[in-house]
């Protein structure tokens, strides 16, 4: 039976048993791909390829560092080199924001939306934006004139969806493994970051599946 539910995995769980956690209704996982301008998670790509071979499919996704005073367009690019022939056809790409500018502690919504048309631009996707609520909430129109605006909230409760005016929710990551809601363990992983996704990219994913 699949299920809404999807973990999320960095450096941190480097073995994976993608047979089980497929066998177990998961159509998605999120894996850390990238993050600043030289960081390459060492195990992102055997794991899109053993997800692939069970038509799970993937959320890449780049740990931003506006913090160093990086570019968003030479992160942009660090981040497609690494995926290059990693992109499948039901995946997603996803820029964690959780770092701040180096003139302070909040968010630069430029700086995402100049990450997200670099991304448009060179590729056929359309950037999602990951954060924790109180960050979400600082700001809108963070994507520019991206048609499709869409967030990953982040908040460990049971509390509804949140995204900001004029865009949609598409993940909610729940728990970090330990705080939030169940589930806090998957099949194949164990203890790990939780999510849900949202109803429509699940019947979209149970066409990849099936």
């Amino acid at each position: 039976m699949s299920n809404i539910y999807f973990a999320d995995v960095s450096a941190f769980q480097p073995e994976v048993h993608m047979d089980e956690y497929a066998a177990a209704g998961h159509l998605l996982i999120a894996v850390k791909a990238t993050e600043g301008l030289s960081y390459v998670n060492p195990f992102h790509r055997g794991q899109c390829f053993a997800a692939g071979g069970k038509h799970v499919a993937v959320v890449h996704y780049h740990f931003g560092r506006p913090d160093l005073g990086n570019s968003a367009v030479a992160e942009a690019e660090h981040f497609l080199s690494a995926t290059s022939g990693l992109l499948g056809p039901y995946d997603y790409v996803v820029v964690d924001i959780e770092r701040a500018t180096p003139e302070g502690w909040s968010h630069d919504p430029a700086w995402s939306a100049e990450f997200d048309g670099t991304i448009r631009a060179r590729s056929r996707f359309r950037t999602i934006i990951y954060a924790s609520r109180s960050v979400l909430q600082q700001s809108d129109g963070w994507l520019g004139d991206s048609p499709v605006k869409r967030v990953w909230d982040a908040a460990y409760s049971s509390e509804p969806d949140y995204a900001p005016p004029g865009y949609t929710v598409a993940f909610r990551q729940f728990t970090d493994g330990q705080l939030g809601p169940e589930p806090h363990s998957f099949a194949g992983i164990g203890a790990c970051d939780g999510n849900r996704m949202s109803r429509a990219i699940f019947n979209h994913l149970v066409q990849y599946r099936h």
